[in-house]
């Protein structure tokens, strides 16, 4: 195969991924707007024993539908000072009542 032909095979395969993307992108947005089919979808898939597929298969769908999905991680402060004084207030409360809750179940 010469270089154009290999040009031609580049061009095809991007055109395909596009292609790809552009056809699956609806049918990701009618499954994530209906929790209900998700719910269904997950529970039948559990009692036949597929939960491991069917996560990797959704997984592989969102990702080529949407693009490669960033780390959640990354935008969880790390520290409370880096949150807005509403924010600290919030988490210190939720704090204090974590720590309430462990002190009286023990």
């Amino acid at each position: 195969m010469d270089y154009t032909g290999q040009v031609e095979m580049i061009v095809f395969k991007n055109s395909f991924k596009r292609l790809v993307k552009y056809a699956l992108r609806p049918g990701v947005n009618f499954v994530n707007a209906r929790p209900k089919l998700i719910l269904f979808a997950t529970s039948v898939a559990n009692k036949i024993g597929l939960e491991g597929v069917t996560r990797s298969v959704c997984s592989r769908l969102m990702i080529r539908a949407y693009g490669q999905m960033s780390n959640l991680n990354n935008f969880i402060p790390k520290d409370a000072k880096s949150l807005s004084p509403r924010a600290r207030m919030i988490y210190a409360d939720i704090k204090a009542a974590i720590e309430h809750r462990k002190r009286g179940s023990l």
